[in-house]
C-alpha cells in the first residue's frame, strides 16, 4: 500500500514505458499480499475443520521450545540471523535518520507551518551529480538572507516568493514556489 501511495506522486511526471514499468511492482505487491491472505484463509479453515487425531499428531511433529522465543536472547542460537537483524536495525535507523528533515518539512508543509521568503536570483551556476550537469540559480533569501540554491534556471534579477523548509538539513533543504510546487 504504501509502494502505491509513493508510486501515484511519480505517474504525474511519467508518461509512456517508464509509467508502464512503475506500475508493475504495484501489481505484483498487490498479487502477493491477495495471495498470502488466501493461503492463510485456506490453511485455517482446512486446519479447523480437520479431525481432533489429525490435529493432535500435527502438534506432536512440531518441535517446541520450552521457552517463548525471544529476540533478545543472548547469546543468540542462531548468529546469522542475530547478525542480520542487528545491520537492518542499523540500516533502517540511518535511513530514517537521512529522511527525517524531508519528513518533518513535508508534514510542516501539510500543516502550513513553512515561512515564507523572497528569493532573490544572482548568477547561474552548475550542479553536477551521475546523471550529468544542469544549471541552476544562486541567490539569497530576504529576510534571513541566507545563501541558497534554487534546482533550476531561473529569470535574474526578478524575486520570487518561496516557502523556507522548517528543517533544512540533509534532504530537507529544497526550496518550494511560494504556490506550493516544487522546484524543478
Amino acid at each position: 500500500m504504501v509502494y502505491v501511495a509513493v508510486d501515484a506522486h511519480v505517474f504525474d511526471n511519467l508518461t509512456g514505458t517508464s509509467e508502464l514499468l512503475s506500475v508493475n511492482p504495484g501489481f505484483v505487491l498487490l498479487a502477493l499480499v491477495l495471495t498470502g491472505l488466501i493461503v492463510a484463509i485456506v490453511d485455517t479453515v482446512r486446519l479447523r475443520r480437520a479431525d481432533a487425531a489429525v490435529r493432535a499428531t500435527a502438534r506432536a511433529n512440531v518441535s517446541h521450545y520450552p521457552l517463548p522465543v525471544h529476540a533478545s536472547r543472548y547469546p543468540p542460537r542462531h548468529a546469522g540471523s542475530w547478525v542480520f537483524g542487528i545491520v537492518m536495525l542499523a540500516a533502517m535507523t540511518t535511513i530514517a535518520v537521512a529522511i527525517l528533515p524531508e519528513q518533518v518539512n513535508s508534514v510542516a508543509y501539510l500543516a502550513g507551518a513553512e515561512s515564507q521568503d523572497t528569493f532573490n536570483p544572482l548568477p547561474y551556476g552548475r550542479a553536477c551529480s551521475k546523471g550529468g550537469c544542469h544549471t541552476v540559480t544562486e541567490g539569497y533569501l530576504s529576510k534571513s538572507g541566507a545563501d541558497v540554491t534554487w534546482d533550476c534556471q531561473v529569470p535574474l534579477g526578478q524575486p520570487f516568493t518561496v516557502r523556507v523548509p522548517v528543517w533544512a538539513w540533509g534532504t530537507g533543504r529544497n526550496l518550494i514556489y511560494g504556490d506550493g510546487t516544487r522546484s524543478p
